[in-house]
């Protein structure tokens, strides 16, 4: 069985993303910002089915797994290393940071 493990990093990053989209008005409810953050952290728990795509550097990981959420603008890109049914999921970048165009594209 596959066991998955959450950087500090990105435990952090997701501790804070509700309160983050309530400051930000994205959510009028903090509830829902909460929803939200759990839907990620439930995409987290497939990663191991996801398909693996490589990563252009690999600071963050070897891989990504790609989240679309129902909006369409934004993606997020969870990064990780595996190394057989153990799955380190380092950090987490959406498709409007500039960590995206460094880990996932490859832009520099």
């Amino acid at each position: 069985m596959e066991k998955i493990i959450l950087s500090p990093i990105l435990k952090n990053k997701l501790d804070y993303l509700p309160q983050i989209l309530f400051d930000k008005s994205y959510f009028g409810f903090m509830e829902s910002a909460e929803e939200y953050a759990n839907r990620i952290y439930n995409f987290i728990d497939t990663i191991p089915f996801q398909p693996k795509h490589k990563t252009s550097n690999n600071q963050y990981g070897e891989y990504y797994a790609r989240l679309e959420v129902k909006n369409k603008r934004t993606i997020y890109y969870l990064t990780y290393n595996y190394e057989g049914e153990l799955y380190y999921i380092k950090n987490m970048f959406t498709s409007h940071e500039l960590g995206y165009y460094i880990y996932i594209k490859g832009i520099k």
